[in-house]
Parts: structure tokens; C-alpha cells; sequence
């Protein structure tokens, strides 16, 4: 799935979902694609998240809060063991 900020798909191959993060956003713009990645994994029961950050990354404190409190623990919480960041 394309989004402005980012582009999310999976990798059948890695059993991967790999986020590639386009530039910077923010609120809806940053948790939509990830919202959709953790669809994703359920779906598919992949096992790696990768996120690619070699366009630059940053967010919001807001953002980070939400990332902590909801993104991780549902990530905890689903069939994914591993987590990779490229930068």
C-alpha cells in the first residue's frame, strides 16, 4: 500500500512486512501505515518487520506515545519474532 509518507508491503519471500518510510509525518499520516502493516502481519502471520528509514525518521512526541503504548505491545502481541531497522 502507497501512502504519501510511507509505503508498506509484504515480502512472501522473508515472510516480511517492510515499511519505507518517504519523509517525515505526522498523526494520521504516521499511524495509518503502520496501523496497516500490523493488518498485515496478522493476515499473513509474518515473523520480521523491517523498517526502512534510510529517507530519514523522526516523529512527534504524540506519535511516539502511541507507538510505545499501542504499535509495539499489538506487535508484541502478534506472529512477528523480529524486528530490523535500516537507516
Amino acid at each position: 500500500m502507497h501512502y504519501n509518507f510511507c509505503k508498506i508491503s509484504y515480502l512472501s519471500d522473508k515472510k516480511a512486512i517492510l515499511c519505507e518510510w518517504k519523509k517525515f509525518c505526522k498523526g494520521k499520516d504516521y499511524r495509518e501505515p503502520l496501523e496497516y502493516g500490523l493488518q498485515l502481519l496478522d493476515r499473513y502471520k509474518a515473523t520480521t518487520w523491517i523498517t526502512d528509514t534510510s529517507n530519514g525518521f523522526e516523529n512527534d512526541e504524540a506519535d511516539s506515545k502511541w507507538l510505545i503504548e499501542e504499535f509495539v505491545s499489538q506487535t508484541i502481541d502478534s506472529s512477528c519474532k523480529n524486528i530490523i531497522f535500516l537507516s
